[in-house]
C-alpha cells in the first residue's frame, strides 16, 4: 500500500514538473502569451468549433504590436505566433488563401533585433497568412474584393511579406508560377463559355469547414452556371 501510494506521489509529482515546465514556457521567456490548458494548450474547441485558423487569428490580432512573436501552445508544443512581419524574411490569393497559415520550425536559436526575446532551437512558428492578409492596417477594408489593392504603386507601398499565398524564402511553393498560370488559363477558358452567378443553394458568408487543414467550405460552392453561345463573324 504504502509502495503504491509512493509510486501514485511520484508520477504525480513527475507529471507536474512536466506541465509546469512546458506551460510556463512563454512566461519564463517573457513573451506576451495566451494561458495554455492542461494538455490541449491552445487548441481548445478546433475541429468542432474552431480552426486553427481561427485561433491563430484571435492571438494574432490580440498581441499585434506588443512584440514581433506571441506565444501559444497546440497541445505540448510550444508555438510562436509571428506578428512582426520583419522576421518572416527571417525565417523563411489575398483573401482565400489555401494555407491559412505557415508553420516553421527553428533549426537554430535565434534572438530578435532590438529585443530580449530568444527564440531557441525547436520552437515552432506560425505565421498567420490568413490574418495578414485580412490586417486593415495593411489592407483597409480587407473584407472589400479590390483588385486595385495590386497595382504597381499600391503593392510597393506595402511591406514585401504581407502577401504570402505561396509563402515566401527558400521554402516557399516551387509551383508557384505553374500555379499562377495554370489558374489563370483556367479562369479564362471558363469565362469564354459560361457565366456564373450565386444560386438558392449558395451561402453567404461562407461557412468554413473547421476539420479541414486547408481553407475548405463545409457545405461546399454551388453555383448557377450558363453556357454562352459564341458567335463568330
Amino acid at each position: 500500500m504504502l509502495l503504491t501510494l509512493a509510486l501514485l506521489s511520484l508520477v504525480l509529482l513527475l507529471a507536474y514538473r512536466f506541465y509546469y515546465n512546458t506551460y510556463t514556457y512563454w512566461a519564463r521567456m517573457g513573451v506576451p502569451h495566451e494561458r495554455p490548458l492542461p494538455v490541449i494548450g491552445n487548441t481548445k474547441g478546433i475541429g468542432s468549433k474552431y480552426h486553427l485558423r481561427d485561433i491563430s487569428q484571435w492571438i494574432y490580432d490580440k498581441f499585434k504590436g506588443q512584440a514581433p512573436i506571441a506565444g501559444m501552445f497546440l497541445f505540448f508544443k510550444r508555438t510562436a505566433v509571428v506578428t512582426d512581419l520583419d522576421l518572416i524574411k527571417l525565417k523563411t490569393l489575398r483573401k482565400h488563401p489555401i494555407i491559412s497559415q505557415l508553420l516553421r520550425e527553428t533549426n537554430e536559436s535565434y534572438k530578435v533585433p532590438n529585443t530580449e526575446i530568444i527564440i531557441e532551437k525547436g520552437t515552432s512558428l506560425l505565421i498567420p497568412v490568413h490574418s495578414i492578409h485580412y490586417d486593415p492596417d495593411l489592407y483597409p477594408q480587407p473584407e472589400l474584393f479590390d483588385p486595385s489593392r495590386f497595382e504597381a504603386d499600391k503593392s510597393n507601398s506595402r511591406h514585401p511579406f504581407a502577401y504570402l499565398p505561396f509563402g515566401d524564402g527558400p521554402r516557399n511553393c516551387i509551383g508557384l508560377r505553374f500555379g499562377k498560370m495554370q489558374a489563370k488559363i483556367s479562369i479564362v477558358s471558363l469565362l469564354q463559355r459560361f457565366k456564373f452567378g450565386a444560386s438558392d443553394p449558395t451561402e453567404i458568408p461562407l461557412v468554413l469547414d473547421t476539420r479541414s487543414p486547408t481553407l475548405a467550405v463545409k457545405h461546399g460552392i454551388h453555383l448557377k452556371v450558363e453556357r454562352i453561345d459564341l458567335e463568330f463573324y
